[in-house]
């Protein structure tokens, strides 16, 4: 008798530890907006990204709007760790940190025309010369808080700090935290962003 309440014992505990992990495994879809500002130089903009996660991670992929114009200026990867242990709820919110690597890919685009004035044999001319920016790849590891209120929607905060290879001239950059000067360097990056788990 003994040996047989142990034995459902053991079985009711499997079977619910099986499906705490597997609530934790079942994977959500969803889609999240965001504003970017990393210090590469390449000013504020938007990513669109759809995402994959469950309780313990998330892959996010989408693409890098820029500023303004809203026209496609790059791609954006995320990759997000949530240590299981660490889930706070208030009332019906819930609070969860994250680690977090962040790939960016920023295409070359042009900025605003510049005048510039040129003496040849004592006349004055002006000539429009276009400010450039070179495709920059940037990787970042960072932390940051996931906020999630109503089961389906949720507010991302983030932090990172990296490095980026290829950039623009410090002169014919929008005003950012970073090193604009060299095509490369280190820097920071900063993310907020409003998403919804579609199912």
């Amino acid at each position: 008798m003994k040996a047989l309440v142990t034995i459902l014992t053991i079985l009711v505990a499997t079977a619910t530890v099986n499906a705490q992990i597997s609530s934790a495994r079942a994977i959500h879809y969803g889609m999240e907006f965001a504003t970017i500002n990393s210090g590469s130089g390449h000013g504020t903009n938007f990513a669109m990204n759809f995402n994959a996660q469950n309780e313990l991670k998330s892959f996010q992929a989408g693409l890098i709007l820029n500023n303004g114009t809203y026209q496609v200026k790059g791609a954006e990867f995320k990759y997000k760790i949530f240590p299981g242990s660490f889930d706070y709820h208030i009332n019906n919110i819930s609070i969860k940190p994250f680690l977090s690597y962040n790939m960016l890919y920023q295409t070359e685009s042009v900025m605003e025309a510049t005048q510039v004035e040129t003496y040849n044999s004592g006349t004055i001319s002006l000539n429009g010369e276009k400010a450039g920016k070179v495709a920059t790849m940037e990787h970042y590891a960072g932390a940051g808080l996931t906020i999630k209120f109503m089961r389906s929607f949720y507010f991302d905060a983030g932090i990172g700090v990296g490095a980026y290879f290829g950039s623009l001239s410090k002169e014919k950059s929008p005003e950012t935290v970073g090193i604009h000067e060299k095509n490369h360097g280190f820097t920071t990056s900063f993310n907020f962003g409003f998403g919804y788990v579609i199912f």
